[in-house]
């Protein structure tokens, strides 16, 4: 018969969090990377333009999405440093 674990397994939530903040900030620097990109193309015109504010307007989005990510993968090691006091 399989043991049942309770609780969560500190070590793999830790793990996934790391996880969360790597991806996150991939996130972060793909944007940085387009926007650079974009800005070096020597792309002129209305259609520029509009692209550009395009990115304006989700930059904001993206930023808000990476924090979230990183709130959460705090959020995740907060839960398994109260799991590991109580486990103790």
């Amino acid at each position: 018969m399989t043991a049942r674990m309770q609780g969560m397994d500190t070590d793999e939530a830790r793990q996934y969090a790391r996880g969360m903040d790597s991806h996150a900030q991939g996130v972060a620097q793909m944007f940085g990377t387009l926007v650079t990109r974009v800005q070096g193309l020597g792309w002129e015109g209305s259609d520029y333009k509009s692209f550009c504010a395009d990115m304006e307007t989700c930059a904001p989005q993206v930023h808000a999405a990476t924090a979230s990510i990183e709130e959460n993968a705090h959020a995740m090691r907060r839960q398994a440093d109260a799991q590991d006091a109580v486990s103790s």
